[in-house]
Order: C-alpha cells, then sequence, then structure tokens
C-alpha cells in the first residue's frame, strides 16, 4: 500500500497532466473512445464509441471546412456533417 507522501506524489503527477489534458480535448476523447464499449451496457456503449470516433476525429475539421466549401459553392443552407458511424468499411 502506497504512503502518504506517494499518494501526494501520484495526486501531483495526476494533476500536472490537466493542462496537457485541457489543451487536447479532442485528442483525449478520440484516444478514450473504446473505453465507453466497456462502461455502459450494449448497444448504448457502442453507439457512444461510434460518436465519439465520428465528432472527435482528427479529420474531423477537414469534414467540416469540406462541407462548408460544398455549401458556398452550390449555394445550399446549413449542411449536417455526420455525427456517427455504425461502422468503418
Amino acid at each position: 500500500m502506497p504512503d502518504d507522501a506517494t499518494s501526494e506524489r501520484a495526486t501531483s503527477q495526476a494533476i500536472a497532466y490537466i493542462p496537457a489534458a485541457a489543451a487536447d480535448v479532442q485528442g483525449v476523447m478520440y484516444r478514450g473512445r473504446s473505453l465507453a464499449s466497456t462502461q455502459f451496457p450494449k448497444p448504448l456503449g457502442a453507439v457512444i464509441e461510434s460518436n465519439l470516433d465520428t465528432i472527435a476525429s482528427p479529420g474531423r475539421a477537414n469534414q467540416l471546412r469540406d462541407l462548408e466549401r460544398t455549401r458556398e459553392e452550390t449555394g445550399s443552407g446549413p449542411l449536417l456533417a455526420p455525427q456517427f458511424t455504425l461502422g468503418r468499411f
């Protein structure tokens, strides 16, 4: 069992990680998306994982820019970005 000093060092180290995690919320969500399936019952966990896979994807910004460019080029109304996927092919 850890003593008080060890617990305090571990807590201090964990707190030191907070600014980096806050600066990369999207990346943290994307990397941890598979945990949803272990924390929620089926099928909810799979839906949450899929949603995180889509909205936190590193390619999401490009996807949104492409939608905006298409909207501008076609003069159409707002286009809906994908919210979740049901699988990858």
